[in-house]
C-alpha cells in the first residue's frame, strides 16, 4: 500500500511483463511417432494451471503463460507417464519435445481347478524382480484381473484367494502388448455337513464313520 501526504509528489515506475508461450509434441519413445490424444498438464510447484490434448500430429500448446518455472507432465493410454521442467521468459517461445515409453498389459482370470468355475474377489499381485509388490488387484465376479500401462520387464504374479492355495508365474511383459495369464487354484479346505437322527442316536454315543473324498474327476483324495 502506498500513502501520499497532501501536496506530495512521488514517482513510480512500473515494469510490465509480457507472457511467453509454451508449445512441443510428445512423441513414441522407440518409433518418435507422434502420440495422438495424450493429455498435457502444465503444473507450477504442485499446483496445476491447465491442461491440454495434443492433436494429430501429437502438438500441444499453452498460450499466455506468465515468466517462470514449470513442470509440464504427459500422459496417455498404453505409455508409462513423463515429465520435465521448463522455464517461460517474457516474449519467448518456448518449444519443447517429451518422450512417452511404451507398456505392456497383463489380463487374465481365475479359475477352480476342480469345477472350472470364476473366482471371485481372488487377490493377484504384480511383482517386480525385485520383490518389491506394484500393484495388487482383486478379481470381479468373473474372475478377471488386469494390470495395465505395465512396464517392459520380467514380473512375478502371485494369487491368494480363500480356500484355495496360492500360485504363482513368471511373466514377461513386452511393449504394446497384452498378456493373457490364467490361473486354476486348487481348493485346500473340505466343509463337511453331517446330520445324525437323534432317535437313532443317544447324546455322548461314540459314532464311527468313513468319509471319502473325491475330486471332480471321481478319483479319490483322501480316506479317513
Amino acid at each position: 500500500m502506498l500513502t501520499i501526504k497532501l501536496e506530495e509528489e512521488k514517482w513510480l515506475e512500473f515494469t510490465l511483463k509480457e507472457n511467453g508461450l509454451i508449445k512441443g509434441r510428445i512423441v513414441d519413445k522407440l518409433t518418435r511417432l507422434p502420440i495422438v490424444n495424450a493429455t498435457v498438464f502444465l503444473s507450477e510447484y504442485a499446483h496445476l494451471i491447465t491442461s491440454g490434448v495434443t492433436d494429430q500430429h501429437g502438438n500441444f500448446s499453452f498460450s499466455d503463460v506468465p515468466p517462470g518455472n514449470y513442470v509440464i507432465r504427459a500422459i496417455a493410454d498404453d505409455y508409462l507417464g513423463n515429465s520435465c521442467s521448463v522455464s517461460v521468459s517474457s516474449v519467448v517461445s518456448v518449444y519443447m519435445e517429451l518422450e512417452l515409453t511404451p507398456a505392456g498389459k497383463i489380463y487374465g482370470s481365475i479359475f477352480d481347478a476342480d469345477t472350472g468355475l470364476p473366482i471371485q474377489g481372488a487377490k493377484v499381485a504384480l511383482i517386480n524382480p525385485e520383490g518389491t509388490i506394484l500393484a495388487v488387484y482383486l478379481t470381479d465376479e468373473n474372475g478377471t484381473y488386469c494390470f495395465s500401462q505395465v512396464k517392459t520387464g520380467n514380473y512375478t504374479l502371485k494369487v491368494y484367494a480363500y480356500g484355495y492355495n496360492s500360485s504363482c508365474e513368471t511373466v514377461y511383459v513386452p511393449p504394446y502388448t497384452t498378456t493373457e495369464v490364467n490361473f486354476y487354484l486348487v481348493p485346500n479346505m473340505i466343509f463337511v455337513d453331517m446330520q445324525t437322527p437323534s432317535d437313532i442316536y443317544s447324546r455322548g454315543e461314540t459314532i464311527e464313520f468313513s468319509l471319502y473324498i473325491t475330486n471332480s474327476m471321481g478319483q479319490s483324495m483322501i480316506e479317513n
